[in-house]
């Protein structure tokens, strides 16, 4: 049996995300149907939301970085499975958070939408901003 040294340490940190990703896909689809509308409302969106969408936008960047990094180590094929898994996820929920700031920008506003966009791109996400 092959001894993978990456998996204990990857295991314990990821508990951190299976506890938080019904959280965040919850607000992205809370987001996004804010998004929507404030859109068809012709309104700017709350100061709040616009806070509560930047801040979920880098959180799940920073993740779907760390979730890149972590396959490409030594681990075991269940827990490289878990991560695809995880981080497809995320590209998921990142990809319906950046076409809701799109369609409405004044949402995040252009820094958000950049600094979301330079992140992915490092995560190798597969949205575009």
């Amino acid at each position: 049996m092959t001894n993978h040294h990456a998996d204990g340490a990857i295991v314990s940190e990821i508990e951190t995300v299976r506890l938080a990703l019904p959280t965040w896909v919850i607000s992205t689809v809370e987001l996004v149907e804010l998004a929507e509308n404030a859109e068809r409302a012709a309104r700017d969106v709350n100061p709040e939301t616009a806070d509560r969408s930047r801040k979920l936008i880098i959180e799940v960047a920073e993740w779907q970085q760390k979730l890149h990094d972590w396959q490409s180590q030594d681990i075991s094929p269940r827990l490289l499975a878990e991560l695809r898994i995880l981080k497809a996820t995320l590209d998921a929920a990142m990809d319906e958070s950046n076409a809701a700031a799109r369609s409405r920008e004044s949402l995040l506003g252009p820094k958000a939408i950049k600094l979301a966009g330079v992140l992915l791109g490092f995560a190798g996400g597969s949205s575009s901003p």
